[in-house]
């Protein structure tokens, strides 16, 4: 019967006893945990990384990111798994707290990235949003990840060239 009743509430919007609702919100967080360690441990043996790995769980509406945000660091490594049988084109956007970053020895030739001002309502939500997002266009393969990193220029003359978002 717990199990029936763990099922309805996900299905039947809310019509389970709180408990069993917030056992499932457990189940699902401590779940999504374990599978993150997973594929770090498989990302760090396919790239030979001997570096502690962190994820950043970004929803598409986030404006914060604890490690992007980190003003003390010169550079980020990112890798950006595919778990998709084809190709995909992505524009990642990750919150920064500069765009004095460049973008470094990445896997895709043909990658890019360009600067934003973080969008005004951003702080309305979030009154700690960061200041700039990097918007990252970058090329992943089927069944497979791509590789970038950005380096802290050491010149902050790299602010001025934000491009407005109207």
């Amino acid at each position: 019967k717990q199990w029936y009743q763990r099922r309805v509430a996900i299905t039947a919007g809310g019509t389970s006893k709180q408990h069993l609702a917030d056992d499932y919100a457990e189940r699902l967080a401590i779940g999504q945990t374990q599978c993150e360690n997973l594929i770090n441990t498989g990302i760090k043996h396919l790239t030979g990384s001997v570096n502690d790995l962190y994820s950043c769980r970004l929803a598409a509406n986030e404006s914060t990111c604890h490690i992007t945000g980190d003003t003390t660091k010169s550079i980020f490594t990112f890798i950006v798994y595919n778990p998709r049988s084809i190709a995909k084109d992505i524009y990642l956007r990750i919150p920064m707290s500069s765009s004095a970053y460049r973008l470094v020895n990445p896997s895709d030739p043909t990658a890019f990235v360009s600067y934003i001002p973080t969008h005004y309502t951003s702080y309305q939500i979030n009154p700690k949003a960061l200041p700039i997002e990097a918007i990252v266009h970058l090329k992943v393969p089927g069944m497979g990840f791509t590789t970038f990193q950005l380096k802290k220029e050491k010149s902050t003359d790299c602010d001025s060239a934000l491009i407005p978002l109207l």
